[in-house]
């Protein structure tokens, strides 16, 4: 309380021109002041981001910047960066007149010049890393992108600073960067200090320039767009299965959902080369608007369920869920349906079989040279399938068919390879006494070169060949076309449930790796189980975290009955199975964990293939 009165007070101070005069208003600059009690201030321009501070009625701020999409306002918060959204403030001035920023995606005060980047100007103060390493970044504030790891003991060149002295602009090998003053101890020969070093600084060679380099590879953001896209369709499933079972009448003791999704964004540069992209995006959007509707409606009917609920909000709910559906389906075939996207896909199939290849290129390595004693059959490789193209992929794509066809003789070589392996392991298991053949090692050995020298061809000459053609970036035809794309972009979406959450319940967990009653082994991981109450009874839509191994997802009990009334599964990328830890665990719908982290781990064989995961509510 005292601290708000007290920056209330600086605040009157400031505009009477008692204390820093030289920090007021000018002319035609472009202010905001809060509609509402006490707003957030924020490290960038998104819900859920950090909260640096807050503003009242009456306060008056300088606003700096506008963000790309239009929702937020950077303001100077007493020498630092803020931001506040839009919709919680009164504007005076012209808006648009301010720079577009955003510290994720342009660098800072990039419609100037650019102050980080490649460059080497000299300054009055050098500073010295005394306690710990420090990140170096593009900009004055934990939201800028770091640009360099600097060690412990470093010396750097301080060239300039922000209004109040919080962050500092260093030179450090040739990079120019931002850190906070805090970490750096200053050195001066001749009694400098902080403050007398220029406000912002000099300008940098040449500037980070984070837009570009993403916007350099069209099948980058693609990828970001479809990684964004697979989250989406995660907390879908989640939510749908909990409206699935709220038709039915059933309702969970304990209210939890998914957190709510950010928009995803492309940067200017993005928006101006891959114009087909940008009503992708705006499709993602407008499904991940309607994805947090039907998750913020669902806690709203599920804390008031025991007064009953309509069935005219279960019908919304459920037309949420379909029409978030019908947009991520739209935006699946626009971002899968293009031909970087499916040499991309062709690529990772490629390194999958890549590291198959190494293992038992080892293997016979070791055989041919005379250093394996018993073989190493434990952790045996896996033999990677063939790649399939659709027949609608051929049709369109007729020149990767024989990158394809190339690459799957390759792949029967290597399994073929991988194959002789097996079986030497199979006798040895039959005979400790076995002791293979000569002309079998000679056999394995010339056949792992065979299969060496065919994807050698395939990822040397064929890809090349297929990330060079000229129209790689060539988008496929567009699905239904919308003549309102400009308007949902950004897409409106406020909160309404503001309770505090109040888990009453724990949980506790218990894990065992077995093989799968339900899948084949080896071509199929995952983990499973089931949710119990206190009574050993089935404890239906509790959620359940599993993540780990590029892998991050929510899923509801109840929502896999092979696996019990209140069961569930998760399924492994079985790539990345054997290589990764696995954490599980129960939380609410604010992120909390109601039961320990359980961690689980595959063998280096394939036959246990699923981590049966057991919770048990004990209050």
């Amino acid at each position: 309380m005292f601290k708000r009165a007290l920056i209330t007070a600086m605040l009157a101070m400031i505009a009477a021109g008692l204390l820093f005069p030289a920090l007021t208003t000018a002319q035609g600059a472009v202010t905001v002041t809060p509609n509402r009690d006490y707003i957030n201030v924020r490290l960038w321009p998104a819900i859920g981001a950090t909260v640096i501070g807050s503003l009242g009625p009456g306060d008056v701020m300088t606003a700096t910047g506008r963000s790309v999409d239009g929702d937020w306002v950077r303001i100077d918060f007493f020498g630092d960066e803020g931001w506040v959204a839009l919709l919680v403030v009164d504007v005076s001035g012209d808006l648009s007149s301010l720079p577009l920023a955003d510290p994720r995606i342009i660098p800072y005060n990039d419609n100037v010049v650019p102050n980080a980047g490649a460059g080497s100007p000299g300054g009055p103060l050098t500073g010295v890393l005394e306690d710990s390493g420090l990140r170096m970044r593009s900009g004055p504030s934990t939201a800028y992108p770091i640009i360099a790891n600097l060690p412990r003991y470093a010396r750097v060149t301080v060239t300039g600073r922000t209004a109040n002295a919080h962050w500092v602009q260093i030179t450090w090998e040739g990079l120019v960067g931002w850190v906070a003053t805090q970490y750096l101890t200053l050195e001066s020969t001749n009694g400098a200090t902080a403050n007398d070093l220029p406000v912002v600084g000099p300008a940098a060679d040449t500037g980070v320039r984070l837009s570009d380099a993403n916007a350099r590879e069209r099948f980058l953001v693609v990828d970001g767009i479809r990684r964004h896209l697979d989250r989406a369709n995660a907390t879908l499933d989640v939510i749908a299965q909990a409206w699935n079972l709220s038709e039915s009448g059933v309702w969970p003791e304990m209210c939890s959902a998914p957190p709510a999704l950010e928009e995803y964004w492309l940067n200017s540069t993005e928006r101006n080369d891959y114009p087909d992209l940008v009503e992708a995006v705006a499709r993602l959007n407008q499904g991940v608007n309607d994805l947090n509707n039907a998750v913020q409606w669902w806690l709203d009917a599920c804390f008031s369920s025991a007064a009953g609920v309509s069935a005219e909000t279960i019908a919304a709910g459920n037309a949420a869920i379909a029409r978030a559906r019908a947009a991520f389906d739209d935006v699946a075939f626009r971002v899968t349906r293009s031909r970087a996207v499916e040499v991309m896909a062709i690529h990772a199939h490629i390194n999958y079989a890549q590291d198959q290849f190494e293992r038992i290129e080892a293997i016979w390595l070791d055989v041919r040279f005379g250093v394996v004693g018993e073989p190493p059959c434990v952790n045996q490789p896996q033999q990677p399938p063939d790649y399939a193209l659709t027949a609608w992929e051929q049709e369109t794509y007729p020149d990767l068919i024989p990158l394809v066809e190339r690459l799957n003789e390759g792949l029967a070589v290597l399994r073929q390879a991988i194959q002789l392996w097996s079986d030497e392991c199979d006798r040895f298991a039959a005979d400790p006494y076995y002791v293979m053949p000569p002309e079998n090692g000679i056999n394995g050995y010339n056949t792992m070169l065979q299969a060496r020298q065919i994807l050698n061809e395939v990822r040397d000459v064929y890809l090349i060949a297929a990330y060079s053609a000229p129209d790689f970036f060539v988008p496929a035809p567009t699905a239904t076309p919308n003549a309102t794309i400009a308007a949902i972009l950004h897409p409106p979406y406020t909160p309404t449930f503001t309770a505090t959450p109040t888990p009453g319940f724990s949980f506790n967990g218990q894990a065992v790796v077995t093989r799968s009653a339900l899948h084949a082994p080896c071509s199929w991981f995952g983990v499973a189980g089931e949710v119990l109450d206190m009574e050993g009874n089935p404890r239906p839509a509790t959620l359940i975290h599993v993540f780990g191994g590029g892998q991050d997802v929510h899923v509801l009990s109840g929502s896999d009955p092979r696996y019990g009334a209140a069961g569930w599964e998760v399924p492994i990328r079985v790539d990345a199975a054997q290589y990764n830890p696995y954490t599980v665990r129960i939380e609410d719908g604010f992120g909390n964990p109601l039961s320990p982290d359980i961690r689980v781990a595959f063998a280096d064989g394939c036959e246990l293939n699923v981590a049966m995961v057991t919770f048990t509510q004990f209050r």
